[in-house]
């Protein structure tokens, strides 16, 4: 018997895992910008994932009138410094929130989500406060990879600080 061909070349693992932040991103309620994160051990396998929206039970931006002052401004900046009145939760943090409830073996072997982390992969490049909440809540991360780069200076000086490398990965 002869092993079957692929039809397409396999994706490379950096293909595949913003692929897949790229399916969580839909799970998005924000009306500005649908990003989704996935964070990876180091053999290549999914903790957590998460998508940025509003806190769980609230209304999304969406169905909230126009002049709510929850709703998001969703102006047409996308940069850091267009943050201002966004009530969502960003999909690094809901992702980390994720890995820090995880735990699997027992005894001395117990490892934590959190823990096992070495990779995050990105929509887009984190903002400043997520990459300070990707440096200090994972500790064993060694590097960021985006889909798309983001007009947030501070955040690449504090995971390079912070000893994490980062890079934008066209596909």
């Amino acid at each position: 018997m002869q092993p079957s061909k692929l039809i397409r070349p396999r994706p490379s693992w950096d293909e595949h895992w913003l692929a897949m932040c790229e399916t969580a991103s839909h799970m998005s309620t924000c009306i500005r910008r649908e990003v989704g994160c996935v964070l990876v051990s180091e053999n290549n396998r999914a903790i957590a994932t998460g998508f940025n929206g509003v806190p769980s039970g609230w209304a999304h931006c969406s169905e909230l009138a126009h002049d709510d002052p929850l709703r998001c401004p969703a102006d047409s900046n996308r940069g850091e410094s267009s943050l201002g009145g966004c009530f969502a939760i960003h999909a690094e943090e809901n992702a980390i929130d994720e890995a820090e409830t995880i735990s699997y073996g027992s005894g001395q072997e117990e490892v934590y989500g959190a823990w096992s982390v070495v990779r995050a992969y990105v929509s887009c490049l984190p903002c400043t406060s997520c990459a300070l909440q990707l440096i200090t809540r994972l500790p064993n991360l060694k590097e960021v990879v985006a889909k798309e780069d983001y007009d947030a200076p501070g955040a690449k000086a504090v995971l390079e600080r912070g000893g994490v490398s980062w890079r934008v990965q066209s596909w």
